[in-house]
């Protein structure tokens, strides 16, 4: 189940999920743009009813200018930032989809809910727990003293290149990438 999917718990499951793992905000953000429209909507059409009954000049004025320019203001500033709403979603979605697919490559399982929404509390299986039951954290036994936060999986190994003198001669290049190359001393 990935942490924007709250379908496969029921809308009222997720909306009183207190570890957070899934979200609702995706599956409400369609309405709550509907509600903005129709509110934006409601705001021109108060303008236009109040203009009109200042003067039928000011009433067309603000009909055919005015209330057009507020009502696309609104609805684009509310895009906007239910956009962005939305891309910190998915931001999230898919940085735990990538943590899942590094410890695969890594040949390491992936740790059970240590990433994604609601694991980054006291208690959680790979949150922040300082003093903690944490084997990578800052009371863990494998890092004593380590980083804060952590977690209680170590992540996966990094391949580390052979230590030894450097070399005199430059190493070739990987495949596919051609350094420049300085012009020839004549």
């Amino acid at each position: 189940m990935t942490p924007t999917d709250p379908a496969k718990k029921g809308f009222f499951s997720s909306l009183f999920d207190f570890s957070f793992k899934t979200f609702i905000t995706p599956t409400i953000i369609r309405i709550v743009y509907g509600i903005v429209m129709v509110l934006a909507g409601l705001a021109a059409l108060f303008l236009v009813v109040v203009s009109f009954r200042s003067s039928a000049a000011a009433g067309v004025i603000v009909l055919l200018i005015v209330a057009p320019i507020v009502f696309l203001f609104y609805v684009i500033l509310y895009r906007i930032f239910l956009e962005v709403t939305m891309a910190v979603f998915t931001i999230a979605e898919n940085t735990t989809r990538l943590v899942a697919a590094s410890y695969a490559a890594a040949g390491h399982p992936a740790p059970p809910g240590s990433f994604g929404p609601g694991s980054f509390g006291p208690g959680s299986p790979g949150g922040f727990s300082p003093g903690g039951p944490s084997t990578f954290g800052p009371s863990g036994p494998t890092n004593p003293g380590g980083v804060s936060g952590a977690g209680a999986y170590p992540p996966p190994p990094m391949p580390v290149p052979p230590a030894g003198p450097p070399s005199a001669t430059p190493a070739p290049p990987s495949p596919g990438w051609n350094p420049p190359q300085p012009p020839p001393v004549q």
